[in-house]
């Protein structure tokens, strides 16, 4: 016991000379800035190599009309296995009917099976809508669907979405080309060119991973410097916006 607390004592009286005289704190050495250096240099290697994609989907079509209706066509009639897409700001819901004479369109539908409460599986069919939520911007979304067509009527069912990229695509994932894209309803916002969501179909990936999407903080910060320099309501409020606004810079 005594001699625990000489020892004790002897690191105390070591401790306070560290603290409280010059000769006897630490300093770095030469070795120390080297090792210091080194670490720094690997995790920034780590950290900033391969961050995220340079090239996704830039150009988009606003759907700020309910009554918006946009009618894809393919060259030929297509078996199409999934929907992809790529938004930026906003909300919405979109529903898809198609048809393979451009007359008589079908609404786009999928069965679902659940387990109900006696242990049975039950399989139903309803509408494939998107019903998009601001937290998914930025972020590819798959869709499975089945079904065969030459047209496909996209119809907004709730405005506010920015769809930068849209694709339809084959069993093998690959996108289906799309010759034209006209939105018919009459009242259509000029200088909207609806064909902006299928013009950038190099970018749409075979699958979805962190290089072409936003994670961490990047949810809220990277996405509040957007909406100040486009003059929006921001989203993430809860920070000082001096760190929002210099990502703004980069984001320009």
């Amino acid at each position: 016991m005594i001699k625990d607390l000489k020892i004790m004592d002897r690191w105390k009286k070591q401790a306070n000379r560290r603290l409280f005289y010059n000769e006897e704190r630490a300093r770095m050495t030469r070795k120390d800035w080297l090792v210091m250096l080194a670490v720094t240099v690997i995790y920034a290697a780590v950290a900033f190599l391969n961050l995220g994609a340079h090239d996704i989907p830039e150009t988009y079509y606003a759907m700020e009309n309910e009554n918006d209706e946009i009618i894809a066509a393919f060259s030929d009639t297509e078996d199409i296995e999934f929907i992809k897409y790529y938004t930026s700001l906003g909300t919405g819901k979109i529903s898809f009917y198609y048809s393979s004479d451009g007359e008589g369109y079908t609404l786009l539908t999928a069965e679902t099976t659940e387990t109900d409460e006696n242990g049975e599986a039950v399989t139903t069919t309803n509408p494939v809508v998107i019903d998009h939520e601001a937290t998914d911007m930025y972020e590819w979304q798959f869709i499975p669907v089945s079904f065969e067509a030459k047209y496909v009527s996209i119809r907004v069912d709730e405005p506010g979405l920015y769809m930068l990229e849209m694709a339809f695509c084959d069993s093998g994932g690959n996108p289906v080309e799309v010759v034209s894209a006209e939105n018919i309803n009459p009242d259509a916002e000029r200088g909207n060119a609806s064909d902006y969501m299928f013009d950038e179909q190099q970018y749409v990936p075979l699958r979805t991973y962190y290089m072409t999407e936003m994670y961490f903080d990047e949810v809220y910060h990277a996405r509040t410097a957007y909406e100040m320099i486009n003059h929006l309501p921001v989203y993430e409020i809860t920070h000082p916006p001096l760190g929002k606004t210099i990502l703004g810079i980069g984001i320009r």
